[in-house]
């Protein structure tokens, strides 16, 4: 992964990688080291993503107005044949939230961190466009093994299980935006849940909240 000195500089990594519909992080190893992340739709939701860029510079170079439906019925067409194309060519697309995609590459960032200060992190700060998806979530991030370890159904299941794996890591999540159930919660009644599930969540302080709010 990539590392960077600054937030800011992460933010603008994350900026330029992402569409406007994944999830970003942003982790910082005691504002030392950061390391920006984007969630990774399955090969489905790559082929569709890309099938609509496609068709946005097709549109921009024929200087033609197509309406929402019109683009979304033809994305579809076009996100199934390369679709078909990928699975033809044995192309793999693993699907990933952004906070299993930290935990995946957890590893990495404590080498890099070691390289720079010679001792492992005492301090993790992740920095979330929303809060993690919980069990009562439509669409939970299932189940499944992130490195060498099995982690349970939710990113708030699998930070807690991080949390308890690596006990010398002070983690703290700061979220821009509130996600799925707990967009109904008040800030002291959403930092109650996730502290009940072995959390510390706050909403981002202002500077923060302009540094990252301006990923587009």
């Amino acid at each position: 992964m990539q590392v960077f000195n600054t937030l800011i500089e992460a933010a603008q990594y994350v900026s330029k990688r992402r569409d406007r519909r994944q999830i970003w992080c942003i982790a910082s190893l005691e504002g030392a080291q950061y390391y920006g992340l984007v969630s990774q739709p399955n090969l489905g939701g790559y082929s569709y993503n890309h099938a609509t860029k496609m068709l946005a510079v097709n549109n921009e170079l024929l200087n033609r107005q197509s309406s929402h439906n019109e683009i979304r019925e033809r994305a579809n067409r076009l996100a199934g044949y390369l679709h078909a194309e990928a699975i033809r060519r044995n192309v793999i697309q693993r699907d990933r939230h952004a906070e299993e995609v930290f935990i995946e590459n957890w590893d990495d960032c404590v080498r890099s961190f070691i390289q720079l200060r010679h001792r492992k992190p005492k301090k993790v700060d992740l920095f979330l466009s929303h809060t993690p998806c919980t069990h009562g979530d439509n669409s939970p991030s299932p189940a499944r093994i992130l490195g060498s370890n099995f982690y349970p159904l939710s990113c708030t299941n699998k930070l807690k299980l991080f949390a308890s794996k690596n006990p010398t890591i002070k983690l703290r999540v700061y979220y821009l935006n509130k996600f799925g159930v707990n967009e109904a919660l008040n800030e002291q009644a959403l930092k109650d849940f996730y502290l009940n599930n072995g959390l510390i969540i706050n909403t981002m302080d202002p500077g923060v909240r302009m540094t990252c709010g301006s990923i587009i």
